[in-house]
């Protein structure tokens, strides 16, 4: 490959990873529960579309001719998310007893998230954890509370490979074949806004998976067959207005996890303009600190996803050691309430992606040192 084509391979790689940087680190901001800035701040700035990008961002490099042949598409991704997940998922599960002993998960008190009294385990409920964790279904674990979205990618990944290798079966005409699977996508999207937000009804991981198909598949069009190159001055001021009446025109804050969006227009036309403002912009800080710093949290945002909340609950012991806290304060999902005092959300963000980083560096060395690279 000729150098100059290596070096812009690269740049544009870089400028993808901060694109999912910033996304990663909006996830953190409302994660912490920190209630220091404004809802209609927060969603100015790309928060509640984050998770979106994510997704967009996941088709950028997926190839049609490997999409389907459902062996060889899905084999990597057996080893870049699913047991990667399922490893860290089966250690939460394996250390909830010492969880709750820490005073992690608070004996007696609810879940947040499914309103069951937290409790120890037994050897029923280890082996029923495990068993759920092999089987992409989650546990309930509130540590892995994010795990959910890598979950929902591999299960989006499949299907969607799933689904072209079918249509290749019936269908030898390839325009015709995309036409056809963009068709299947579209009302697939539909249907499942129409189940969510107009009868009440979302299947848990399927009506999500369903949303993350066709967020993938444009992710796929917008990267490779429409080439958006994200150095257009006037498509990135379109972009920002767009986006900017998106945001003051939705009725609530998007949260993907329960497949809440407010119709498909908010979710595509939203979610493509703000991939478009971030890329505009990531393309312009690629050789600074800042865009250093955001590339290197997006190549680790798998890790960062599956971990940060560990990081979060180490911070809350911290600031409970240091008298900051006591348990039983008031809460959010994972944090203390911080009260408006933006040093704590610092402190909170930086050891919930730094924990996750730390993390994953040592058990990577670790690894090189228990299986040497041959």
């Amino acid at each position: 490959m000729p150098r100059r084509m290596m070096a812009h391979q690269e740049k544009r790689q870089e400028y993808v990873d901060i694109i999912k940087g910033w996304a990663m680190l909006l996830i953190v901001v409302f994660h912490s529960s920190s209630g220091l800035f404004p809802q209609m701040f927060y969603s100015l700035i790309g928060g509640g579309m984050d998770v979106v990008i994510f997704f967009i961002v996941a088709g950028f490099f997926i190839k049609s001719e490997r999409m389907v042949n459902p062996k060889s598409f899905l084999q990597p991704k057996l080893k870049t998310l699913y047991i990667p997940a399922t490893v860290i998922y089966v250690c939460a599960v394996l250390l909830h007893n010492v969880f709750v002993d820490i005073g992690w998960y608070p004996l007696g008190e609810i879940h947040p998230g499914n309103g069951q009294p937290f409790h120890y385990y037994d050897v029923k409920d280890f082996a029923l954890g495990v068993l759920k964790a092999l089987c992409c279904a989650g546990s309930g674990e509130l540590a892995m509370g994010a795990m959910w979205f890598l979950y929902t990618l591999l299960y989006a990944m499949t299907g969607l490979s799933l689904l072209a290798w079918t249509t290749k079966k019936f269908v030898d005409d390839e325009k015709q074949r995309e036409k056809i699977l963009i068709i299947i996508l579209l009302t697939g999207l539909i249907a499942s806004c129409v189940l969510t937000q107009i009868i009440g009804l979302t299947i848990n991981r399927v009506n999500v998976s369903i949303t993350a198909m066709a967020l993938i598949y444009l992710g796929k069009k917008i990267y490779q067959d429409y080439q958006w190159t994200f150095d257009n001055t006037f498509y990135f001021i379109i972009s920002c207005l767009i986006f900017v009446s998106v945001v003051f025109l939705q009725k609530e804050h998007i949260t993907m996890a329960r497949n809440k969006y407010q119709d498909i227009l908010q979710l595509c036309v939203g979610g493509g303009t703000l991939l478009y403002i971030w890329g505009y912009i990531a393309k312009r800080i690629v050789s600074t600190w800042v865009g250093k710093l955001l590339a290197l949290i997006g190549r680790e945002s798998l890790y960062i996803m599956a971990l940060h909340i560990v990081g979060f609950f180490i911070c809350n012991s911290l600031m409970e050691i240091l008298g900051v806290y006591q348990q039983g304060d008031p809460k959010g999902m994972y944090t203390y309430q911080m009260r408006g005092n933006i040093l704590l959300f610092i402190c909170y963000t930086l050891i919930a992606i730094g924990f996750s980083l730390v993390t994953i560096n040592l058990f990577r060395r670790l690894k090189s040192i228990i299986i040497p690279n041959r």
